[in-house]
């Protein structure tokens, strides 16, 4: 189907040269004219008859014979680009691709998978974070994109990879998606939510004061964020109070100086508003997860400077 070629260079820098370039392409060029030709086989562009792949010490050619061997070599070029989104994602020091469900390992925790490559390979490649590193994250979505039970799973595989995180629980809206934590000591719902958020605060509050970092991981996830802010501050101009921002301030410290000593906050809301945040510190959000579709405004406001695909997702 194909002639698989290995070329040794005479000197191992030659094949940086745009001279050495040049002469490949002129003699790859050559051999493909007068293969085709004698074969009567002439399909697509050139780029899809043939592959090169260059290594430190040698390169290997492949040239397609027939119309099988075009198969060789788009699947051969699959496999090329798959290892250099593998290398990629190592080179990056972010996320780690694995073959398989598997497991969390040690301290990561898995966030999803890997769409370019579960779409060309049908491989589920998990992308994963170290914990430590990535603690803070927003996620966001309008109403019934799905924003409960992705929290649900995220957090099934954070204590995964983490059995001992202490997990604070703040439900605004006291959702059935986690009625299930009825009786667990920091579980709050509706305007308990207050209490929950201060006690975690004073919690890391502490542990700051201490000048040491936590042996164990502390984690806050508050879903409705913005709806009870907003319950908050009119709620302290009938009392003169100034719990909201009690709130905003104790996140934000939070999201500045959290990381060093194991604390943790995920945000969960419907829109990610810079107001929503003091100090500017919706900067600090390790991970951001978007779910649903989201309007050019939102993407802009979320991903800045990202260039992200048309593409309209399903639910979840």
């Amino acid at each position: 189907y194909a002639y698989r070629i290995s070329v040794v260079y005479g000197d191992a820098g030659q094949k940086n040269s745009e001279e050495f370039k040049t002469l490949v392409t002129k003699v790859l060029g050559g051999c493909l004219a007068d293969h085709m030709m004698k074969y009567s086989m002439w399909c697509g562009e050139n780029s899809s008859l043939f592959m090169v792949t260059l290594y430190p010490e040698y390169m290997e050619i492949a040239i397609a014979r027939n119309k099988e061997g075009v198969k060789v070599i788009e699947n051969l070029k699959k496999k090329k680009e798959r290892a250099k989104i593998e290398d990629q994602r190592k080179a990056q020091g972010i996320c780690t691709l694995e073959e398989v469900w598997g497991e969390n390992k040690g301290d990561r925790m898995t966030w999803g998978y890997d769409a370019k490559i579960a779409h060309q390979y049908q491989t589920k490649s998990s992308i994963q974070t170290e914990i430590d590193t990535h603690c803070h994250a927003l996620i966001t979505g309008s109403s019934g994109s799905g924003k409960s039970v992705a929290v649900s799973y995220l957090l099934g595989r954070r204590l995964q990879a983490d059995p001992k995180t202490h997990i604070f629980i703040c439900d605004y809206k006291n959702s059935e998606d986690f009625r299930f934590l009825n009786g667990y000591e920091n579980y709050y719902t509706g305007e308990r939510c207050y209490d929950g958020i201060m006690a975690f605060y004073q919690r890391f509050h502490e542990t700051r004061e201490s000048g040491g970092a936590e042996k164990e991981r502390y984690l806050l996830v508050f879903d409705e964020y913005p709806a009870f802010l907003n319950r908050l501050q009119m709620l302290d101009k009938q009392n003169k109070e100034k719990r909201a921002a009690d709130v905003m301030n104790a996140v934000s410290e939070i999201l500045m100086l959290g990381r060093g000593l194991h604390y943790g906050i995920w945000i969960v809301t419907q829109r990610a508003d810079a107001a929503l945040f003091a100090n500017g510190s919706r900067d600090n959000f390790m991970c951001i997860l978007a779910l649903g579709r989201l309007s050019k405004e939102q993407k802009n406001m979320l991903f800045s400077g990202e260039e992200l695909p048309e593409r309209s997702y399903q639910q979840g």
